[in-house]
């Protein structure tokens, strides 16, 4: 029995595909190929919206907790515009003028934030007389 054999090339971003074989062959391929393109899609669409949720529940929660529409990392970078960081200044003494402004927040979620600061350059860290890291701007 002779079959008529086709061919189709197909382009999948930077992938290149060749496709040899009967017409019913090629056309079952390119419909599976069809199928998980609008799947990943869908799946594109759902993250899309799951960030969306995210973004505006992380935005609530901080209006929450925070008193305000600011991200603590926000509060700390208008402290530092603001000539807070000039003078050496402990973790408690920034948490004590957060609390001032009506930031309230842990210890434990302080210390990673201000340690991104200085990995950014943004401040710098030194220990004082008493052992106690102090930071300073930059």
């Amino acid at each position: 029995m002779y079959y008529k054999m086709v061919k189709a090339n197909l382009e999948l971003g930077k992938l290149k595909i060749q496709i040899e074989g009967t017409s019913e062959e090629v056309s079952e391929i390119l419909e599976e190929v069809k199928e998980m393109e609008e799947r990943k899609k869908a799946r594109e669409e759902r993250m899309k919206l799951w960030k969306e949720r995210r973004d505006k529940f992380m935005s609530e929660r901080n209006e929450r907790v925070h008193n305000s529409k600011k991200s603590l990392t926000e509060t700390i970078t208008q402290l530092i515009k603001n000539g807070y960081f000039d003078e050496s200044k402990t973790a408690r003494e920034v948490l004590i003028r957060l609390e001032k402004v009506g930031v309230h927040v842990p210890s434990t979620t302080l210390h990673p934030i201000l340690a991104r600061f200085v990995m950014k350059d943004t401040l710098k860290r030194e220990r004082n007389k008493s052992e106690v890291w102090e930071y300073k701007k930059v």
